[in-house]
């Protein structure tokens, strides 16, 4: 059992209102898929995926800074932006966002540069439907190596919120890199699919995504090629059990294929089971916590042997503490996170 009591992971928040609220602080403490985001609890990090979702956090300042950059464990990575409504739409950028999708540590091992200074901009409203944008790009160069290295990455995002239903997509059109050891060496990844949507029926909520993304590089001699499949499937439900406690429950299948042509095939299957809970304890401090696990787990080599998936237990708690309008929220692991958030 692996005990993720995480502190200092540190949100603070200064709203005038709040229709979606939830830092990365509070998601890591409810167990949600790795602070990013969650497949049903309705969030201000849903813009990266459904970027419908700007309907419902206009007028907001975010800035955060947190974990180590991959590859740079003593630089954290720092992120943050603002969503404006101005007249029928809404407009929205963000600078430096960590969502996954552009290998990172893979490029960083076989010496390309990595797409970093990413913009993510976003562009939403309502038609009767509320729709929205985003795309994001990065782009840089190292004319002072040997190799003079550059790397190129643009994405695009779509989804639209119907009622009780939502689809989204988002692809990743470019990502490219030249010069590892020698100015010749190449990386080009695949164009990168992301298709999901959700549906509630008595506030109960079905949700499915399926997830393509691989890559093709040269460096001198050795050629790699990698893909990465994902589907996921699953269900979850907020309740709330009497004023200012809420509970919350999901379960999800999830099938990941990995390849790397020549090295490995990998299978892996995983049903993880989650319940938290969270209570307003009284006007100015607020509780959470969780605890997840695989119901079962396995990984499936290419020699058709399988493995189970052990130690998968996980236990998350954090705290909100408020001042008038501001909010403070932390909870603990290794990880450091500051996290100022503003509705204007």
């Amino acid at each position: 059992m692996r005990f993720k009591l995480k502190i200092l992971f540190f949100s603070l928040c200064i709203a005038t209102t709040s229709k979606l609220y939830a830092s990365k602080a509070r998601l890591f403490a409810l167990g949600q898929d790795g602070g990013n985001r969650s497949y049903y609890i309705n969030d201000t990090r849903s813009v990266f995926v459904n970027s419908a979702y700007l309907n419902f956090i206009k007028d907001y300042i975010v800035t955060e800074v947190g974990e180590p950059i991959p590859g740079k464990d003593y630089e954290s990575n720092a992120e943050g932006g603002v969503f404006k409504e101005v007249g029928y739409f809404l407009y929205g950028i963000y600078l430096g966002s960590d969502m996954e999708g552009y290998y990172f540590d893979e490029k960083l091992a076989q010496g390309f540069l990595t797409a970093d200074n990413r913009v993510d901009l976003f562009f939403a409203g309502d038609a009767g439907i509320e729709w929205g944008i985003r795309t994001n790009f990065a782009f840089g160069k190292d004319d002072q190596s040997v190799a003079r290295r550059k790397f190129l990455a643009v994405g695009l995002g779509l989804g639209v919120v119907v009622k009780d239903a939502e689809l989204y997509t988002n692809f990743n059109l470019k990502d490219s890199a030249e010069g590892s050891a020698t100015g010749t060496d190449k990386w080009n990844g695949d164009i990168g699919i992301q298709v999901g949507g959700a549906y509630v029926i008595s506030d109960l909520k079905i949700f499915a995504e399926y997830s393509k993304l691989g890559y093709t590089s040269s460096v001198g001699s050795t050629t790699n090629e990698y893909s990465d499949i994902m589907y996921t499937v699953g269900l979850g439900k907020i309740y709330e059990m009497k004023k200012g406690m809420r509970m919350f429950s999901d379960i999800m299948y999830r099938h990941q294929r990995t390849k790397l042509k020549g090295s490995y095939d990998s299978a892996a299957n995983v049903l993880p089971i989650n319940v938290a809970f969270e209570a307003d304890v009284n006007s100015w401090l607020s509780i959470r916590g969780s605890i997840k696990q695989y119901i079962f787990g396995s990984v499936l080599n290419i020699a058709d042997k399988l493995k189970s998936i052990g130690e998968s237990t996980e236990v998350a708690a954090g705290v909100t503490l408020k001042f008038g309008a501001v909010r403070v929220e932390g909870i603990i692991d290794k990880a450091f996170r500051l996290s100022l958030n503003y509705w204007f």
